[in-house]
């Protein structure tokens, strides 16, 4: 109830609190203790330490961002096939394909900012030196995921990125 509470989150200082705690109760997940958050309602689970938390994926804040992150590859790092199918394939499972829609997002926003070189156009590095930060953090990120070396997770992760970004945003860029 705690974690599930609708705290008033324009009060950025409060946020920074309630992300912060979040992240410190992922760091201790593990086989034993993710039972205290993930709940097996009948044929309705609930995981509300990671539903909450990926709220914020996109949020303006880095320290919010990398915060989430964080928590998220703790989830994904618990070595339960309930939890693991949950965020595959139940309620959150559009995280995935939210994170090929950013990285999409931010490989235009890159391709833009080039075109803009090309054409000399003010103010254009700005904007290139904004968005390559992000966009290495994500793909960090992604690779962090497949790391972790979970079988299904990270063929999952890696059907999104090519359906999603790959074979429609990349490849048509480059040329092949």
């Amino acid at each position: 109830e705690l974690i599930a509470y609708r705290y008033d989150f324009t009060d950025e200082e409060l946020l920074a609190y309630y992300i912060s705690f979040l992240k410190t109760i992922s760091l201790k997940l593990n086989e034993r203790t993710v039972q205290f958050f993930f709940h097996t309602h009948k044929d309705k689970p609930s995981f509300p330490l990671y539903c909450e938390a990926i709220k914020f994926f996109r949020h303006s804040e880095s320290m919010v961002r990398a915060a989430v992150r964080t928590l998220t590859l703790n989830v994904f790092a618990v070595a339960e096939e309930s939890i693991r199918e949950f965020v595959m394939h139940g309620e959150p499972s559009a995280y995935f394909e939210n994170l090929a829609g950013l990285l999409e997002e931010q490989f235009r926003q890159l391709a833009d900012a080039r075109s803009a070189t090309v054409r000399q156009e003010p103010g254009t590095r700005a904007r290139m030196e904004a968005v390559v930060p992000e966009m290495d953090d994500l793909l960090c990120y992604c690779n962090d995921i497949l790391l972790l070396g979970v079988g299904g997770l990270s063929a999952h992760l890696t059907h999104i990125l090519w359906d999603n970004l790959i074979a429609p945003v990349l490849l048509p860029a480059a040329n092949l």
